[in-house]
């Protein structure tokens, strides 16, 4: 089935994609560009057409691994990264 992903934060374009079930809110997909991408939310199309995605997934896009797959030290990399947001560099706040 074809499903739209949708940017939570709107940078990047929709894509639609196939896929083999029904997508689920924090499912994980590997999309072939290599990046990953995790289901905020999932809405069921009305007034299908023969090229109409069945789903819209609400995605937001994983920058690196999926928390899921992250090390500890991965997790200290990302939280000493200026673009995570952050506090900042104090690894004893962890």
């Amino acid at each position: 089935m074809k499903i739209k992903l949708t940017d939570t934060e709107e940078k990047l374009d929709d894509q639609t994609i196939t896929v083999a079930s029904k997508p689920v809110k924090g499912d994980t997909l590997l999309l072939d560009n290599g990046r990953s991408v995790e289901i905020q939310s999932v809405y069921q199309n009305e007034n299908l057409y023969a090229d109409t995605p069945e789903y819209t997934a609400i995605v937001e896009y994983i920058n690196g691994k999926p928390v899921s797959e992250m090390t500890a030290q991965d997790v200290v990399d990302w939280f000493n990264n200026p673009e995570s947001g952050l506090l900042g560099g104090n690894n004893e706040e962890l």
